[in-house]
């Protein structure tokens, strides 16, 4: 049965999507024509006043989740993302009677700059190239500012003092400090050392200040919320002068709180939230001139500590206190949601309480609903991570080897010898074909090697690229190698499935079992599933074969299943048969398998020039380039030598070399001591032996009229052909017989 802590982290993620699927129909009516947005249903809607901050953050939850473009593709804005936000920017930055180019503004748009890049809105173009192109009339906290600055010059000015980041009469406070350096981070801008080094000693001044106010209980002085963003600003910190990113010094990590205490922090703040899954209003962040005081709201607070609490060097998602917090919090986004009429037009979504007005009145407010959104996204994210970290370890997955950054583009598979398939008339390079429909389309780039983004590992994989493919040919064509240098090349989990996991139960609980494997597979994403030895699973219905029940129940059990995996678009898969001509027909249609590829032995090209990897060598030498020669000089104008030599798979290759001598130093000397007949002799006499049998062919060359078996690679055979010929001799159909029919049953679908 399932495990009782997925059922419980599925069944939140299930909530928390629930409602983020209203994002779009949501933030909507608070969009006026110019694509900004309006705070309340009852906001002027004013074509030339345009919401910094409002519009920031709708922009923010719209990035987050995936939905900008999407979003102004609606006819009725005639606009994009990335022309708001820079309308945004032009715009004055004058809030609520707040200074014009105040710290709290200035943060919100780096902030949502940041966003905007990760969303690839601007394109190509990174986050220093928008933000260096991108200029606005801005002065440090004054209201009369006449110089023209870049994003990235305000950037570096206003984070040269903790001090700047003061609003009226308050005190710099840690939310506020903690949206600009994330928005500095996810756009990748850089700052002096000098900057990051003040940065730092403020916030660990701060936490453990607010921290030892909450860790005493002095009711009069403490604030949770603010000790809380100290911690996620300390976190962000950490990971940033860690990996000494941006312009920021390892050096710097010593001056900021340890991982376990900033951790411990986080149980403090849950312990003082309320049953409602909120928290309390404690101290204001500041204070507008017209509307009153700004706080923290909650999900502001819950989507920070998502973001910077959920990596593997934290285990606050070991915590039942923390799920139990998120869990009421989810709550209170249920119990809350406000819906209202306002000009005939719906207003839903959620309210921060700032505002009693707007509150007894039901209205939901732009920013407060796309605050929320971004918490679920969040939530989202966060537990899907979560789920795919505990079924990975269900399975026992197998890690991709450590990445290394100089190996270029399809490192792993340039490993294995090389194959042909025979597809759409012409031969194609196995190697190649892997690498160019499956392998470029998903690679990262270097510089994510070492830490694969989320958008990488959770996004659909476009409806264009191959995802999935079934691989059939003789035993030892190296099927599972390959699909094993996919993931390494990748950098992607492997989760290997054989029929024994499907059959562990009795035939009563098959159903359900494959039910359970097939509902944890589409929990994964940025993963690689392979199906190997599945014959008796998805065995024909039809024909010779006489199937047991429980292959005939599971054979129609995986149809449905394999078209759900394949419509996710989530993970690559793949599937192994020794001869596809026993699959069920059914599997095999396009839906399922986007590409059927037949896996036949090394080509004689790569035996002769790529001998070194039958010894498993990382490169050849000079002593295996001259060997591979002379192995091709001695069978050279031997047919029938040449074919048997072909049909070798890489085991048998391995095998007869090392049988010679199994020091790769040694081989060339050992082939000239052996000479040209004596290794010939030795070549046809291993032949015997093997899998696929060149012998095995005189009657199927016979009845055919072909002489090489290049030549029966080019006609056209059946399987219904070549078992009359081997039937009317009373002779078993043969492997390599069977190999030949399937080497045409190559496709792309």
């Amino acid at each position: 049965m399932p495990d009782q802590s997925l059922q419980r982290l599925r069944a939140l993620r299930a909530r928390a999507q629930e409602m983020l699927n209203s994002l779009s129909a949501d933030l909507g009516p608070f969009c006026k024509n110019d694509g900004t947005f309006i705070l309340k249903p009852n906001s002027s809607v004013s074509s030339r006043e345009i919401s910094p901050t409002t519009t920031c953050s709708c922009l923010m939850s719209l990035a987050l989740s995936h939905e900008a473009s999407s979003f102004y593709s609606d006819k009725r804005f005639g606009t994009t993302a990335q022309r708001v936000f820079l309308d945004t920017v032009e715009s004055e930055w004058k809030i609520s009677g707040l200074d014009v180019n105040n710290a709290f503004t200035t943060a919100l748009v780096l902030r949502a700059l940041g966003f905007l890049v990760e969303a690839e809105v601007f394109g190509t173009k990174t986050g220093n190239q928008v933000a260096t192109d991108t200029v606005k009339l801005w002065g440090l906290n004054t209201s009369g500012a006449t110089t023209r600055f870049s994003l990235k010059q305000i950037a570096q000015a206003i984070s040269k003092n903790p001090k700047n980041f003061e609003i009226g009469a308050y005190a710099p406070s840690a939310a506020v400090i903690y949206w600009f350096v994330d928005g500095v981070r996810r756009a990748s801008l850089p700052l002096t050392e000098s900057n990051w080094r003040n940065l730092c000693s403020w916030a660990s001044t701060e936490f453990n200040h607010q921290l030892s106010l909450v860790a005493s209980d002095n009711d009069a002085m403490m604030d949770p919320v603010a000790m809380a963003m100290s911690a996620c600003l300390c976190a962000r910190l950490r990971t940033i002068t860690q990996n000494g990113l941006l312009g920021a010094k390892s050096s710097d990590l010593a001056g900021l709180p340890s991982e376990v205490e900033l951790e411990r922090s986080i149980g403090y703040l849950f312990a003082k939230q309320t049953p409602s899954g909120i928290w309390n209003k404690y101290f204001p962040m500041f204070h507008y001139q017209t509307v009153g005081s700004n706080y923290c709201f909650t999900f502001e607070l819950l989507e920070a500590l998502l973001s910077e609490f959920t990596g593997p060097e934290y285990k606050v998602l070991d915590n039942s206190e923390f799920l139990d917090g998120l869990e009421k919090a989810v709550e209170w986004c249920e119990n809350n949601r406000l819906k209202c009429t306002y000009n005939k037009k719906t207003f839903s979504g959620w309210n921060s309480g700032g505002s009693l007005e707007s509150l007894r009145m039901s209205q939901p407010e732009s920013w407060a609903t796309a605050v929320v959104h971004m918490f679920l996204s969040e939530i989202v994210r966060v537990v899907s991570t979560r789920i795919q970290f505990e079924l990975l370890k269900k399975y026992k997955v197998r890690l991709p080897k450590k990445a290394k950054k100089s190996g270029g583009l399809g490192e792993n598979i340039g490993k294995l010898m090389d194959t042909q398939v025979f597809l759409s008339g012409k031969h194609e390079s196995l190697r190649d074909l892997v690498i160019n429909e499956i392998v470029k389309h998903r690679a990262l780039p270097d510089r994510l090697i070492d830490s694969i983004e989320q958008k990488t590992r959770y996004s659909p994989i476009p409806e264009s690229d191959k995802l999935s493919a079934l691989l059939f040919g003789p035993p030892g064509t190296s099927k599972t190698e390959i699909i094993k240098a996919i993931a390494d090349d990748l950098h992607w989990p492997l989760v290997e499935l054989t029929p024994a996991i499907f059959v562990r139960e009795s035939l009563a609980f098959v159903h359900a079992r494959a039910e359970e494997i097939f509902d944890d597979l589409m929990d994964l994403s940025g993963v690689i599933i392979f199906f190997d030895e599945m014959d008796a699973l998805v065995q024909t219905r039809e024909g010779e074969a006489n199937l047991d029940i429980t292959s005939q129940f599971l054979t129609t059990t995986m149809l449905p299943m394999l078209s759900r995996l394949h419509n996710r678009r989530r993970v690559l898969f793949f599937m192994a048969t020794n001869f596809q001509d026993r699959f069920d027909a059914a599997i095999k249609r396009a839906g399922r398998f986007d590409l059927l590829l037949c896996m036949g032995p090394p080509t004689l090209k790569e035996k002769y020039e790529r001998l070194h990897l039958a010894y498993r060598l990382p490169r050849e030498t000079a002593k295996t380039k001259r060997a591979g020669k002379l192995i091709e000089d001695y069978v050279r104008g031997n047919q029938s030598l040449i074919d048997a030599f072909e049909l070798f798979t890489y085991g048998d290759f391995s095998a007869f070399l090392t049988g010679i001598n199994s020091d790769a130093s040694l081989i060339e000397d050992s082939l000239k001591s052996l000479g040209k007949d004596d290794f010939c002799d030795a070549l046809r006499e291993f032949s015997k032996n093997i899998y696929l049998k060149e012998s095995e062919l005189t009657d199927l060359k016979s009845e055919l009229g072909k002489s090489t078996l290049s030549d029966l690679k080019e006609a056209t055979i059946t399987y219904a052909q070549v078992k009359e010929i081997y039937t009317e001799k009373n002779l078993p159909v043969p492997a390599v017989a069977r190999y030949l029919c399937d080497w045409h049953q190559s496709k792309r679908q």
